[in-house]
């Protein structure tokens, strides 16, 4: 969506970089930045102010491959989605995010699934890794939903199930609270305005 914000103001260059570590503005060279986590976090985080961009809702996710091998006759809801049952999920290899090493622990004791060890399988560091590994057949991964829509799309992914992990964790344009600047407010304007007009509204959920 960055070519909108290009169009509007050709005169501002966005550099942009990843990073998993926490860090402070000041010590860094940053303007701004994209979060994701809950909102004790966000305002955990010293000399800063957030603006709340949208909430997360964590899908499970795996290659159609995967399911096949495992459970051959399993059906489909539709032309990317199954519903296993609990003891079909936790046949599955999981894939683990090393930045949330919890995820399917929560996700098993939110829908109460005992799970023999939600802890095992393969650590990968960041969502688009882990997609890619999934649509490999290496394992089932828990992913944003927003994420993935193209390889959901392609059926290079499938949902194997209807149970979310949702409204957990959210994200946040967040900058220092110690400096005004026209091209960040131009930033979290634009921004705001693209993710609203990306969300389905209330009569489509």
């Amino acid at each position: 969506k960055l070519q909108s914000f290009n169009r509007l103001y050709p005169e501002i260059t966005i550099h942009l970089e990843t990073s998993t570590r926490p860090f402070l503005f000041q010590e860094q060279i940053f303007d701004a930045a994209i979060y994701a986590g809950t909102p004790q976090q966000v305002e955990q985080w010293p000399g800063t102010h957030s603006h709340f961009l949208m909430h997360e809702d964590v899908v499970a996710v795996c290659a159609p491959d995967l399911i096949q091998q495992y459970f051959p006759n399993a059906q489909k809801i539709n032309d990317y989605s199954y519903d296993l049952s609990a003891e079909q999920l936790v046949q599955l290899p999981l894939l683990q995010q090393t930045t949330r090493p919890n995820i399917w622990e929560d996700w098993f004791k939110l829908h109460q699934i005992q799970h023999p060890n939600p802890l095992q399988g393969q650590r990968h560091e960041l969502f688009s890794m882990l997609a890619v590994v999934a649509s490999h057949g290496m394992g089932m991964a828990l992913i944003p939903q927003m994420l993935i829509e193209k390889e959901l799309k392609r059926q290079e992914l499938v949902l194997v199930s209807s149970k979310t992990l949702e409204r957990k964790r959210g994200y946040y344009l967040v900058h220092s609270s110690q400096e005004s600047s026209p091209l960040i407010e131009k930033f979290v304007a634009w921004i705001q305005q693209e993710i609203q007009g990306s969300l389905p509204s209330e009569s489509e959920l």
